[in-house]
């Protein structure tokens, strides 16, 4: 996508050829402005971070709903998880989340009190 808005332009500079200058320069000079808008807004968007997937789930707390026989259930982005961890876990504890393998989510026990 950016890569068309970078020869678009170019493809203007067609206008010079089929209409006189007087309309072509104003055209051009339009369709110019435009791609450099759209040039600078896509460039700020693909600098934003994650919003949904894997990688916005990495670093997230959430807390512990259940813990049996290893099994443990996270509630994180008022969605629950199956979790696992090295750290013995207790319903109520805060996990940060280190690792995602499937739809199973590698949690640490967090020193962070926050949610």
């Amino acid at each position: 996508m950016c890569h068309l808005i970078l020869v678009l332009p170019l493809l203007a500079l067609i206008a010079f050829w089929v209409w006189p200058v007087s309309i072509a320069a104003p055209f051009y000079a339009v369709v110019l402005i435009a791609s450099g808008a759209m040039y600078f807004f896509l460039m700020r968007a693909m600098r934003l971070p994650a919003q949904t997937g894997a990688e916005d789930l990495l670093q997230s707390t959430g807390k512990v709903i259940d813990s049996k026989q290893g099994v443990v259930h996270i509630q994180m982005h008022s969605e629950i998880w199956n979790a696992r961890s090295h750290d013995e876990l207790c319903p109520g504890d805060t996990v940060r989340v280190i690792g995602v393998n499937g739809l199973s989510l590698d949690v640490e026990k967090s020193t962070a009190g926050r949610h």
